[in-house]
């Protein structure tokens, strides 16, 4: 997946060339040149974002023929060795192998309770399920696979835009790896499962958004996993960069939960319906633009709860992603306090200068100047003999 980026970026293969390659990764390694084959099976916890990236060049008319194609492709489904129906929503769940088939079962019952919590309880719009053909699952269903997923936990892979609706949202199958098993599994199934909620709101949203979302969901229903707290060094210890950011190289956005924890308990109820507040206002019918984005939709759910919009959310971001870990105050994000028992003070944003109060006055910028939407510490020491 790097070494495929690092292409790009030497100019050895264009933006759309890239786009396919990271899909023919994760679904079918040997159509990729012989140098990317012999590499090592990239190594994340959710792929959705390569497939979501390559889908949005799709509707935006940016692949040729060849491209076209070769995404097509690149999102064939795998052959089902059997399938579990829900007998409460449309879900059904293949396996690859009959080895799979119990693994299967357990994937069926955390999709069942996923869409309990996250459509029932937090309002988010039901998945748009597919067109039911025999290359399609079989049935109009969500589809969920269980396989080998090339070295990701998991991925969500949208397929086509759905005409009944007319906002930008599309179908979507989602492959879980045979690989994941106990609390993972739980927490990548709600992972997943929060993506193809998404895809119903708007496939052509900013991807930083869709992997914070997606984290803070598989936390929310399952809560006692926190798993999402090893994500937090990525973006905390990083705090110049925009809120925004999204790179092949890290993992920044899987961090970026932060982003959405701040809005929902900050200025939601910390149940996740400030969440599912910005992505209904996310939901578009502009195919090209994506407006209005996810900084108009956060800017409207925070005015909605009496804030003043996009500019306190960053000041509120700023304040609430320091006061982490060991400097927790009992006073801002819920979990805070015991994240330095799972990473320390890489959960804390690191101080970019530091002075006594007897260097005062000082002059001078951040060593590390904040970015738009990014922010720079700087901590004053003030001592015992100072209040």
């Amino acid at each position: 997946s790097t070494a495929i980026e690092q292409m790009r970026v030497r100019g050895e293969i264009d933006e759309e060339t890239a786009a396919i390659y990271q899909l023919y990764a994760f679904r079918h390694p040997e159509k990729l040149p012989e140098e990317l084959r012999a590499l090592p099976e990239p190594q994340v916890a959710c792929a959705t974002h390569h497939f979501v990236r390559a889908y949005q060049m799709l509707r935006q008319g940016r692949f040729n023929a060849w491209a076209q194609n070769a995404y097509k492709q690149g999102i064939a489904r795998p052959s089902s060795a059997g399938y579990y129906d829900s007998t409460v929503y449309p879900v059904r769940v293949h396996y690859t192998k009959s080895s799979l088939a119990s693994k299967a079962a357990s994937v069926l019952s955390y999709v069942e309770y996923s869409w309990e919590f996250q459509v029932e309880t937090i309002g988010f719009l039901p998945p748009v399920g597919d067109y039911g053909g025999s290359s399609e699952g079989g049935s109009t269903a969500l589809d969920f696979y269980i396989g080998d997923a090339q070295g990701a936990g998991g991925y969500t892979a949208p397929e086509y835009n759905y005409p009944s609706t007319p906002h930008a949202d599309c179908t979507v199958w989602v492959m879980i790896s045979e690989d994941v098993s106990g609390g993972q599994l739980k927490t990548t199934v709600a992972h997943e499962f929060n993506h193809t909620l998404q895809a119903s709101h708007d496939c052509l949203e900013w991807l930083a958004f869709w992997e914070n979302t997606a984290t803070y969901m598989m936390e929310l229903t399952y809560d006692s996993v926190d798993d999402y707290i090893y994500m937090l060094p990525e973006f905390q210890m990083y705090p110049y960069a925009p809120f925004e950011y999204y790179s092949e190289y890290d993992a920044y956005y899987y961090g970026g939960v932060m982003v959405t924890m701040v809005l929902d308990e900050a200025f939601g109820n910390g149940d996740g319906v400030a969440v599912r507040r910005a992505w209904e206002e996310c939901m578009q019918n502009n195919e090209y633009t994506n407006e209005p984005d996810y900084f108009d939709a956060i800017d409207i759910v925070v005015r909605e709860h009496g804030g003043e919009g996009l500019d306190e959310f960053q000041q509120t971001l700023t304040e609430w992603r320091y006061l982490t870990g060991t400097r927790d105050d009992g006073s801002h994000l819920s979990e805070a306090g015991m994240w330095d028992t799972y990473c320390g003070t890489y959960c804390e944003p690191p101080d970019d200068r530091t002075y006594s109060f007897s260097s005062l006055p000082v002059t001078g910028t951040a060593s590390e100047p904040p970015y738009d939407h990014g922010s720079s510490y700087i901590r004053l020491n003030i001592g015992a003999s100072h209040t």
